[in-house]
């Protein structure tokens, strides 16, 4: 894997690791001389990051580009983001785009306090009834 870019977008500077996961794993097909899957389980990381310019503090998501590369997860991500701005609770997107070997989208950084208000039982989900509401 590549190493890890210190900056994003020559402004925001990544800090600590937020977490990580799979985000799901992609089946690809490839048309041999019989019918061949290949699977790649791709991780994505959250860094805290600072910009640089104003010293507001925002989240970066990492993805590794593949190759072959699936359409990226957190580009759709982003694109959904952009149509759900200015929700409540909705993260705004700051940038989405190509750092070294990752696809990078860096969103406000949400708080305990937002949770709070969201509505979230102990085991970080909604109930049917914010669902519904």
């Amino acid at each position: 894997m590549q190493k890890v870019p210190v900056r994003v977008d020559g402004r925001f500077r990544l800090k600590e690791v937020l977490g990580s996961g799979s985000h799901g794993m992609f089946v690809i097909l490839v048309i041999t001389c019989r019918f061949k899957f290949n699977t790649w389980n791709l991780l994505a990381v959250v860094y805290r990051t600072q910009n640089i310019l104003n010293d507001v503090v925002a989240a970066a998501k990492l993805e590794p580009i593949t190759d072959p590369s699936p359409s990226s997860s957190v580009e759709h991500e982003y694109c959904v983001l952009k149509q759900l701005e200015g929700g409540v609770g909705i993260p705004r997107a700051l940038w989405f785009g190509r750092e070294s070997a990752y696809h990078v989208l860096v969103i406000d950084l949400l708080t305990i306090e937002t949770e709070f208000s969201l509505g979230f039982d102990g085991s970080h989900s909604f109930s049917t009834a914010r669902i519904y509401f």
